[in-house]
This record gives C-alpha cells, sequence and structure tokens, in this order.
C-alpha cells in the first residue's frame, strides 16, 4: 500500500468505530438507521440528520452492495471537514432484497464534498473494497472489535 492508503487506513479504522451486531436485522433499511444511529453523533455539530436522510434519499450511490457481502453506503456532505467512518459487522447476514445478496460488513462513509476530498474519497472506496474482497468470511468469525481491527492492520 502506499503512503497515502496507509494514512487512509490509520484516519478511518478505530476500534472505537468497530461494532459487532449479533441482533438480527430483519432489513437493510434497519441496519442503515442503525450505523446513522451511532455515527450521526460525530457529525451532529455541522449536518442535521434531516440533511442526511434527504441526501441519502436523492443519492443512488448511497446503497452499493456487493455479492461477496459488503455494503458501503457513502454520502459528500457539504458542511463536513473531515471523514467520519463506522465498521458493522453483522455475522448472520443482513438480506438485500434489491440485489438479493446477504450483507456481513457495513462500511458507513462520510466524506466532505468539498473538491479536494474528492479523489481522497475515491481512493478510500478503492481501499474499502481491497480491503474486504477475500476477508469477510474470516472478520465474520471475529469476537471483538480490538481483534478486528488488529487484523485489518495487518493487511496493509
Amino acid at each position: 500500500m502506499s503512503e497515502q492508503e496507509i494514512s487512509l487506513v490509520d484516519l478511518l479504522l478505530k476500534p472505537e468505530h468497530i461494532k459487532i451486531k449479533k441482533d438480527r436485522f430483519k432489513k437493510i433499511e434497519e441496519l442503515v438507521d442503525y450505523c446513522l444511529k451511532e455515527i450521526y453523533p460525530s457529525i451532529s455539530k455541522v449536518v442535521t440528520m434531516n440533511i442526511v436522510q434527504n441526501k441519502i434519499k436523492s443519492s443512488p450511490s448511497f446503497y452499493t452492495v456487493f455479492e461477496n457481502g459488503l455494503f458501503i453506503p457513502h454520502l459528500k456532505l457539504e458542511d463536513l471537514s473531515e471523514f467520519k467512518s463506522l465498521l458493522v459487522i453483522t455475522p448472520d447476514g443482513v438480506k438485500d432484497k434489491n440485489t438479493g445478496h446477504n450483507v456481513f460488513i457495513t462500511f458507513m462513509l462520510f466524506s466532505p464534498s468539498a473538491p479536494s476530498f474528492f479523489q481522497k474519497h475515491l481512493n478510500i472506496l478503492s481501499l474499502i473494497t481491497r480491503i474486504f474482497k477475500d476477508s469477510i468470511n474470516k472478520i465474520i468469525l471475529m469476537k471483538t472489535p480490538q481483534e478486528i481491527y488488529s487484523y485489518l492492520k495487518s493487511l496493509e
């Protein structure tokens, strides 16, 4: 990995931003609601929940689900000055009715919409897909956020 990617991993993957949810979500919208409740306190001083929800409705790329079980809901928000993220592991999976795939790993990403962040946003999305491409089956068996964090750091 390049120096830029390493700093992105350090920026985004902190143990306190990793949640393991053994509760079964019935639908992907419930999973998104959970993620929003978890990530919102970190952005609440600059963005209202109403703005986030309206942006989700108007952003078709928000729901990016891959066949390997990776879900990357992501938005660019005008008033953010730094990236915000949350990693949620759902070992039992959540069925996405649109694609038919089960979601096991959700990486929610909010990015500043300033043009200077555009390339970083794309690099982060690429990095997330590479990191989780072949590791989902291992990660869903891990027991703690610290274990997941250490494993992901070892992939650098």
